[in-house]
C-alpha cells in the first residue's frame, strides 16, 4: 500500500512536466499529422491526396535529389578526413593546443562571418576568379555555377570537420597505451594499428559523429540562403527551401505532409543505424 502511494506521489510530481510536453510537443505533432491527411478538428475528411501532391511536386523531387547527392558526397569524405586527420595528429603532432583552437574556430564563428569569407573567395570578383583569371576566358560566379555543390561540400567540411577531428582524437587518446605498444612490438605499422586496433575501439565515437553529420547536413540551409539567396541555382536547391516557400504561400497541408514524410525517413534511418550498431556491438 505504501509502495502504491509512493508511485502516485511520483506521478503527481511529474504531472506538470508531462502536461507541458503533451501540450507543447505531442499536440502539435498530432495536429501536423491530421493536417497532412486533410482532417481538421478531428473531423472526417481523411485522405492522402496531399502526400501524392508532395511526392509529385517537381521542386520537392529536385530538393530530395540534391539533398541525397549532398549527403552521399559529404558523409564519406567527412568520416574519412576526420579519421585520418585525428590519427595523424595522434601519431605526429605533440603540441596540439594551438591546432585544437584552429580546428574548433570555424564552428564557433558566426555564420554571417563565414559566409562573408566564402563570398570573398567564390564571388565573380573574388579571390578564386582573380587567381584563375589567366586560365579562364571570363570570371565565374562560382556559387551560381555547376561547381555550387562542390563548394557547398567544401563549406560543410570546413565548418564541421574540426569538431569531428577533436572528438575522434579524444577517443584515440583514451585507448590503452599498452595495447598500441604491444601492436608495435608485434610488427604492426601505422596502417595496421589504425585498421586493427584503433578503428574497432572508437566505433562509438564514429557512429556519434556520423549521426551529428547527418543532422548538420540538413541544417546547411542557412549558409545556402546567405550565400545564394532565397532561390539558389538548381544544383543546391535543398529540402529546407521547399518548406520555406510552402510556408510563405501558407500551403499548410503540403508542408505537413512533407514533414511527416521526413519524420518517417528519419525514423527509418535511425532504425537502420541502431540495427547496424547492435550488430557491431556499439552502444549508442
Amino acid at each position: 500500500m505504501k509502495q502504491k502511494k509512493g508511485e502516485w506521489k511520483g506521478i503527481l510530481f511529474l504531472m506538470p512536466s508531462l502536461l507541458g510536453v503533451g501540450i507543447f510537443f505531442l499536440l502539435p505533432y498530432i495536429q501536423v499529422i491530421l493536417q497532412s491527411v486533410g482532417a481538421y478538428d478531428f473531423l472526417p475528411g481523411v485522405g492522402f491526396q496531399y502526400y501524392q501532391m508532395v511526392l509529385e511536386n517537381e521542386a520537392f523531387q529536385i530538393a530530395v535529389s540534391n539533398t541525397t547527392v549532398f549527403m552521399i558526397a559529404v558523409l564519406p569524405l567527412f568520416m574519412l578526413l576526420s579519421l585520418l586527420i585525428a590519427y595523424g595528429m595522434f601519431l605526429y603532432v605533440r603540441e596540439q593546443e594551438w591546432i585544437r583552437v584552429g580546428l574548433i574556430l570555424p564552428l564557433i564563428l558566426p555564420v554571417s562571418s563565414t559566409v562573408l569569407l566564402w563570398q570573398f573567395l567564390f564571388h565573380r570578383n573574388g579571390i578564386l576568379s582573380r587567381l584563375l583569371e589567366s586560365y579562364i576566358s571570363e570570371r565565374i560566379d562560382w556559387i551560381s555555377s555547376g561547381y555550387a555543390m562542390a563548394i557547398l561540400v567544401f563549406c560543410f567540411l570546413w565548418k564541421n570537420l574540426g569538431f569531428a577531428v577533436l572528438f575522434l582524437l579524444e577517443g584515440i587518446l583514451l585507448l590503452p597505451a599498452d595495447m598500441l605498444k604491444a601492436g608495435k612490438l608485434d610488427g604492426a605499422g601505422a596502417v595496421q594499428s589504425f585498421w586493427y586496433l584503433v578503428l574497432p575501439q572508437i566505433r562509438n565515437h564514429m557512429f556519434c559523429i556520423l549521426v551529428l553529420a547527418v543532422v548538420d547536413g540538413f541544417q546547411i540551409y542557412r549558409e545556402i540562403y546567405l550565400l545564394a539567396g532565397e532561390y539558389p541555382v538548381e544544383d543546391i536547391y535543398m529540402l529546407p527551401h521547399v518548406f520555406h516557400h510552402w510556408f510563405q504561400k501558407l500551403r499548410v497541408e503540403e508542408m505537413s505532409a512533407g514533414a511527416v514524410l521526413l519524420l518517417a525517413f528519419f525514423l527509418i534511418l535511425v532504425w537502420i543505424i541502431q540495427k547496424i550498431a547492435d550488430k557491431r556491438g556499439v552502444e549508442l
